[in-house]
């Protein structure tokens, strides 16, 4: 059996940002243009409902309403739908783009032409991969769910009263059939890496490939969960304390700041609103560089995985 190094797998998103750093920002790009532009997009072409909208929300605010409440909001989002759902192909594609592009510089390291980023047979295959998981996962959530109704209706009828027992027996089935879910998702995580590197719709394959490393493969993704838990309380944590800090500097000009903050929406959101949006896209533009930088975290160790098994084995395309 091939021995799989998880450590060496966990870490290896790390490494590929340390070796090729131009991944991180053509990734980035790549979810700008993709994810965030186009939602601005939308946002743009419903601009004057969008101004009128915010107005509206922010007298509500000032008069102490629920901004969200107001229904010039929800018939401005109403409007705004079927742009949002124009910019949800491009979106997908940009993540097909995201994961394909870390995939073939781990597997394919040899195609860095256009900063590994691709759009062709290799990501369809992932795409159809995906459609095909995500009808099973459905098709299993609700046989699962009939079975278990079954199963609580006949403990129910031979329990009678007692709602212990039921509840009690409901409990354990939804246990048992997230454990099997999750085991199912662990023996099939490779199906990804394997449509792309075969550039052809992988799923159930992954499963005897992952034979007997189904543990290996379970640790590496509790040490992810935990890593980005652990960053993420980190961040909160330094943020808090960020906040505390200003706001014992400017624990005596809070009232100043709020009247500012309550001047600034009176002036109208066709004043305030344009400065918002500019603000908005430099955040964004930073963002992505992290949101970059957690695809590649997440997504490079389960390539490194399906490398390390098939070391030696024969590129097909």
């Amino acid at each position: 059996m091939v021995k799989v190094s998880g450590r060496e797998a966990l870490f290896s998103g790390l490494g590929l940002m340390r070796r090729e750093p131009r991944l991180l920002l053509s990734l980035a790009a790549v979810y700008l243009l993709s994810g965030v532009l186009p939602q601005l997009a939308a946002y743009w072409a419903v601009w004057p409902e969008l101004i009128t909208a915010l107005d509206a929300a922010s007298k509500s605010a000032l008069t102490g309403g629920k901004a969200g409440e107001v229904p010039e909001m929800a018939q401005m989002q109403a409007h705004m739908l079927p742009y949002q759902l124009l910019a949800f192909p491009f979106s997908v594609a940009g993540m097909l783009v995201i994961y394909g592009a870390i995939y073939r510089a781990i597997l394919r390291p040899q195609d860095r032409g256009f900063g590994y980023l691709r759009l062709g047979r290799r990501e369809g295959a992932m795409f159809l991969t995906t459609l095909t998981a995500i009808f099973l996962l459905i098709v299993a959530m609700i046989a699962a769910a009939l079975v278990i109704f079954i199963l609580v209706m006949g403990v129910r009828m031979a329990a009678g009263q007692d709602s212990d027992i039921t509840g009690l027996a409901t409990f354990g089935l939804i246990l048992v059939a997230a454990i099997l879910g999750g085991w199912c998702v662990i023996r099939l995580s490779l199906a990804y890496p394997m449509a792309f590197a075969d550039g052809r719709f992988r799923l159930l394959e992954s499963w005897p490939l992952t034979r007997g490393h189904g543990w290996k493969i379970f640790g590496v993704q509790l040490a992810l969960v935990a890593i980005i838990i652990g960053v993420e309380l980190a961040v909160a944590l330094v943020v808090i304390l960020i906040a505390i800090a200003i706001g014992m500097g400017v624990s005596g000009h809070a009232d100043a700041i709020a009247q500012a903050m309550t001047a600034k929406m009176a002036q109208g959101a066709e004043t305030w609103a344009p400065q918002f949006a500019a603000a908005y896209v430099g955040v964004m533009a930073v963002a992505s560089v992290i949101v970059a930088g957690f695809y590649i975290f997440v997504t490079a160790p389960f390539a490194d995985i399906y490398r390390q098994l098939t070391a030696g084995s024969t590129d097909p395309a």
